[in-house]
């Protein structure tokens, strides 16, 4: 077998690999959240498929069972707080926090040990 055609190989196992593990991804959620919708329209369009069906398969029945769902959320709210956003503080506390952390920063910066400039103690010695 030549080097070229062994490369080709691998390169079409590793293609497949990926794709199963991709499948697997897709497979754990039911494709129902955000993230594998939007992979599964990347691949679409990667594989040349057409993202949305022309007006000949629409069907108006199936549009307006979409629109009246309600849209989820992407993420949950505790994994936003998780992240250090929390969407219920409020600008005052924002601020107090803010003030607290000046004042703290102020006496470290106003904390000065003293310094003595001189000769180092105990006898100077001499070499030579």
């Amino acid at each position: 077998m030549g080097r070229e055609k062994h490369e080709r190989k691998k390169r079409k196992r590793e293609a497949e690999v990926q794709e199963l593990e991709l499948q697997k991804l897709l497979e754990k959620d039911g494709g129902n959240s955000e993230g594998a919708k939007t992979l599964a329209k990347a691949r679409e369009a990667i594989l040349g498929k057409p993202i949305r069906p022309g007006p000949k398969d629409r069907d108006n029945d199936v549009t307006s069972s979409e629109d009246s769902q309600p849209r989820k959320r992407v993420f949950s709210a505790t994994d936003i707080q998780r992240i250090g956003f929390d969407p219920t503080a409020k600008q005052g506390k924002r601020l107090r926090d803010d003030e607290k952390t000046v004042q703290v920063l102020n006496e470290l910066q106003s904390y000065k040990p003293k310094v003595k400039l001189g000769p180092r103690p105990g006898p100077k010695i001499w070499s030579g």
